[in-house]
């Protein structure tokens, strides 16, 4: 199916944006080249709620802001209204009988806001979908799942390319870079390919589309493990660090002690230990 799994573009997300409320998911799918389901999923995860009222309406989410029997919630001295009801001020959580109101259209696509009739006299919080703010949530979001990786985008849709048309004709990524010269005509060896692949790096290929590497489970790890430490930690202690700091001023006078602190396994070269 051509088009899925690709990322959309800026320029694509500004037409989704356009024809929300004239053409439906299966409509701009059929425009952009993408699957219907992948534009129900990009508005559901690029969603902004704004919180206002509609023209001269000031924004009230209570379902009983037009019969409310509360009265005096706002806490003004001078207000000498029988009841809340029809009040400009949102009382809120602190009113005993507040009920949110959820609008049903947005249960159903397209899920937003986005030209909706009833905008103008709403006073429920409004959700939008907004070409520029869900293409830059998308770069962050991208960037933080490619921190650590050392391969820049366009390295990643040229490699991805050749593996979508290795796993098309069910092709293994050793066969895939066997076929394209090996690890030295790739650029990358097999172990670098199925952690970008893992971490979803390369797009428009997954674990699933690998023949063989679905029907393995994710190994065990052991409870004793060597655990990696942040490097971070060492700056300004390393053994160069204290060299500096004993030949430094009054500090090369400083009395010095070598000692162990390597504390051994416990159990193991004890005194003892061989008798047992």
């Amino acid at each position: 199916m051509p088009g899925k799994n690709k990322h959309l573009t800026y320029d694509e997300r500004v037409f989704i944006q356009q024809n929300l409320n004239k053409l439906s998911f299966k409509e701009i799918g059929k425009k952009l080249d993408k699957d219907c389901t992948s534009i129900s999923r990009e508005i559901r995860r690029h969603t902004i709620t704004v919180y206002t009222g509609g023209l001269g309406k000031e924004y009230n989410s209570c379902a009983k802001r037009d019969r409310c029997p509360s009265s005096g919630m706002c806490g003004s001295k001078t207000c000498r209204r029988s009841s809340c009801c029809g009040c400009n001020v949102f009382c809120g959580s602190n009113c005993p009988n507040y009920e949110q109101e959820v609008c049903p259209l947005l249960e159903k696509p397209p899920y937003v806001c986005n030209g909706c009739s009833k905008r103008p006299r709403c006073k429920l919080p409004k959700t939008d979908y907004r070409a520029k703010e869900a293409d830059n949530e998308y770069r962050v979001q991208l960037k933080e799942l490619r921190s650590g990786v050392t391969i820049s985008e366009e390295e990643a849709r040229g490699l991805g390319e050749i593996l979508q048309e290795g796993t098309k004709k069910g092709q293994s990524v050793h066969h895939i870079v066997f076929a394209n010269g090996g690890e030295a005509a790739i650029g990358y060896s097999e172990k670098t390919i199925y952690n970008y692949i893992d971490a979803g790096v390369l797009p428009g290929v997954i674990n699933l589309d690998l023949p063989r590497k679905v029907g393995y489970s994710r190994r065990k790890k052991s409870g004793d493990q060597y655990i990696k430490v942040d490097k971070a930690c060492r700056i300004g202690r390393t053994y160069e660090d204290f060299l500096e700091f004993i030949n430094t001023g009054e500090n090369r006078y400083l009395p010095i002690t070598q000692m162990d602190s390597v504390e051994g396994k416990k159990g193991v070269g004890e005194k003892g230990s061989a008798l047992q």
